[in-house]
């Protein structure tokens, strides 16, 4: 419960993360009562070619598309899509990207080069370049976008980890916890990762700053 009212107090102190957290719940909302705000759900799945390119009006609210379905509740409906693509393309980075870069950070030695090497030629290829090469490699559906997605994004979470996990490394926390014989899992597991920053936000800021 602290914890919980920590969280919502640093939210209600920045502006842009409640803004954020905002749209991401009315996006949210939107899509999982799609058939109830949709004007035209039928339109999701059915073409109407007389109707094609109509300018918005009191029957279809955003227009139609060049089939003639409803842009407003194809919007909605495609919100689902989107969430669904999101949350699993950055769970899977998440479950590869930290891992490597835990383990990566913490031992020293040629595996740990081979993870960052690895790592690095996924980085030295441009996103979107290997996602659509990905993407067009595997044929087109929604299984293979969402591997697309993770492919490029992971190594992002790995390096983020790698370079807090060896920067930790040096703090007596850390230290201290070695030397009372903690097992490696539970130091970086249960000391490491809960002292590094979200990686998911220092991965976004990398990925902006990056000029790929």
């Amino acid at each position: 419960m602290n914890a919980a009212w920590f969280v919502l107090m640093r939210l209600a102190r920045d502006r842009s993360a409640l803004f954020g957290l905002v749209l991401i719940a009315l996006l949210v909302v939107a899509a999982l009562l799609a058939p109830v705000l949709a004007t035209h759900p039928d339109d999701v799945f059915e073409l109407h070619p007389a109707e094609r390119l109509r300018a918005p009006s009191g029957v279809h609210w955003l227009g139609t598309d060049r089939m003639g379905a409803d842009v407003y509740s194809r919007l909605l409906f495609g919100a689902r899509i989107t969430i669904l693509i999101g949350v699993i393309a950055v769970g899977a980075s998440l479950i590869v990207g930290v891992p490597v870069g835990l383990v990566a950070g913490y031992y020293h030695g040629w595996f740990s080069d081979v993870l960052m090497r690895v790592s690095d030629v996924f980085l030295a290829v441009p996103q979107v370049v290997l996602a659509i090469a990905i993407a067009q490699t595997l044929g087109p559906s929604l299984p293979n976008v969402i591997l697309a997605l993770s492919a490029t994004y992971w190594p992002w979470f790995a390096r983020v980890v790698y370079a807090e996990t060896r920067a930790l490394q040096q703090e007596v926390f850390v230290e201290s916890t070695a030397a009372l014989g903690a097992s490696p899992w539970r130091l970086t597991a249960l000391h490491v990762l809960r002292t590094s920053p979200p990686p998911s936000s220092c991965a976004r800021r990398s990925a902006w700053d990056s000029p790929s």
